[in-house]
């Protein structure tokens, strides 16, 4: 390996359920084209952002994660995931990445939309807003074609969504914790969403009031945890060529840790995750058998998710090129940059605050708070790299 990169020991993703490769939805290789044809067309998309749409091929994880969906709803989930990665792009590594004021005022016109009446039409004057309008025709399909229920979930996880999105852009340019990026990743990484998509496409009918059952708010985010460490190791190369820093490993590099010393980290919680995820689901509740198949099958879609995520991941070109995803799957190893610049800055950072905190303390004018404020960030370094927290 040259001197500016290093090759880390991935461990072994495919475990317990995810061993057995998923079964494809029927429609997968005639709607690909279609769904990917339909959002360029009606947004009116550039060439390259066509070319990262066919290269994330999400009609395979949407495959995946709906097998028995009929071919209109397969299709629309495949238009909003075709939908959410350009959308995302924007506050990920384009425009609004660092830029609060604008991602707010933009987002907002996602949330009002979420809240408007079922027939009211949004102007298409952009590229963003021709993205908006495209998520209102989504939406509103699955508002005639699904229960109040499912409709309320789907804009309450898309809101969820929004304000951890717009959390991300908040703490472009900070140094989290890891519980901190842990929490606010949960948000964004848009999986409930995902969950209740399932719910819409194969018709699942959890009483509402079961949805906050502890148990299966357990399993739904232990789902959400290992599809968001699962995302943050596979796309880690692809974000610190792009110096995107909202990523598990990232922060573990900031804190302290040596890259292979961040992925044993995540190694070792996507292990305990796997553990509660059998225990809770060998010990769920019985409420009666009509519910208790309702249950199975929403217990089936979060592990539908987790698969389908993990086996894209390996099939689309978004995170790795295919010569990378065949070394990484047969070998484990994964070569990355030994200095990114995420890390360069936040050393930068580091040292000018504590520089800062030297030259206060030497004038004898720092003030409690300012003590305080320097005292927790010590604790909060030291319990970051000690592993504390995380549950």
């Amino acid at each position: 390996m040259t001197d500016n990169r290093i090759i880390v020991q991935v461990p072994d993703l495919f475990r317990g359920f995810l061993k057995e490769e998923p079964q494809l939805n029927a429609f997968y290789g005639s709607i690909r084209p279609e769904a990917e044809e339909e959002l360029c067309r009606r947004c009116d998309l550039d060439s390259d952002t066509q070319r990262k749409i066919e290269k994330c091929n999400f009609a395979f994880f949407a495959a995946a994660m709906v097998p028995r969906a009929d071919r209109k709803r397969y299709k629309l989930i495949c238009e909003w995931g075709n939908w959410i990665f350009p959308f995302d792009d924007l506050f990920d590594d384009g425009p609004l990445r660092d830029d609060p004021k604008r991602a707010r005022e933009s987002m907002n016109r996602l949330l009002s939309s979420l809240r408007k009446p079922p027939n009211s039409v949004v102007e298409t004057d952009s590229t963003w807003s021709a993205l908006i309008s495209f998520h209102d025709h989504i939406y509103s399909a699955i508002r005639m074609d699904s229960t109040d229920i499912v409709s309320r979930r789907y804009a309450d996880a898309m809101t969820d969504y929004c304000m951890g999105t717009l959390d991300q852009v908040g703490q472009y340019g900070t140094l989290p914790t890891i519980d901190e990026m842990l929490a606010m990743r949960r948000r964004s990484v848009c999986v409930r969403t995902l969950y209740v998509l399932i719910e819409y496409a194969h018709e699942i009918r959890v009483p509402e009031n079961l949805h906050d059952n502890a148990h299966l708010l357990n399993i739904e985010t232990i789902g959400v945890d290992l599809i968001l460490m699962h995302n943050d190791i596979l796309s880690y190369r692809k974000e610190e060529s792009e110096s995107v820093p909202h990523n598990l490993l990232a922060v573990c590099r900031m804190h302290g840790m040596t890259m292979q010393q961040a992925v044993d980290c995540l190694e070792h919680h996507i292990s305990e995750r796997h553990q509660r995820l059998d225990h809770t689901i060998q010990n769920l509740p019985s409420w009666g058998e009509d519910i208790d198949n309702e249950v199975a099958k929403f217990v089936q879609a979060v592990q539908n998710t987790i698969k389908a995520n993990l086996y894209w991941s390996f099939k689309s070109g978004r995170f790795l090129s295919e010569e990378k995803r065949i070394r990484l799957k047969e070998s484990g190893e994964l070569d990355v940059l030994a200095l990114p610049r995420f890390l360069r800055l936040a050393h930068t950072e580091h040292h000018k605050n504590e520089g800062d905190g030297r030259e206060e303390l030497a004038q004898g004018l720092i003030d409690i708070d300012a003590l305080k404020r320097i005292l927790a960030s010590v604790y909060r370094a030291v319990r970051t790299v000690m592993g504390v927290g995380w549950h």
